[in-house]
């Protein structure tokens, strides 16, 4: 699924996104003139191998996820200075997402997370 930036006002507009068993559901709101801010919940099973035996088990996911997305090439007004919004949140701007196309792609937006959850050390329970 894709949001055109420029359809995307200050009222945050829903969103439901599903990969495999993965699925991500939350808010997206422009907060800047080309910055925009993608609040959600992260929650489904994902498959991860055991970081001691190797063996693929199913791990329950629930987790919240905040992104910044910029319309563009992000380029902040002083190097790795925080960026402070209107509803008291701060984030650096290592954590800005680039988007060249002016489309917020939550599909891969959904596949990063999973890809980063899975490079993670994972263990069995009980080993």
């Amino acid at each position: 699924m894709r949001l055109e930036m420029r359809k995307i006002g200050m009222r945050a507009k829903p969103f439901t996104c599903q990969l495999e068993r993965i699925e991500l559901e939350g808010l997206v709101s422009r907060v800047g003139s080309k910055l925009y801010l993608l609040e959600g919940h992260l929650h489904g099973v994902l498959s991860v191998p055991c970081a001691l035996s190797g063996t693929i088990f199913d791990k329950p996911i629930s987790q919240d996820l905040r992104l910044l997305i910029s319309d563009g090439i992000y380029k902040p007004a002083k190097a790795q200075e925080p960026i402070y919004l209107e509803n008291g949140f701060c984030m650096e701007t290592m954590d800005v997402v680039e988007s060249l196309d002016g489309c917020i792609d939550l599909e891969a937006l959904l596949d990063s997370e999973m890809q980063s959850i899975q490079a993670d050390y994972h263990y069995l329970p009980n080993s």
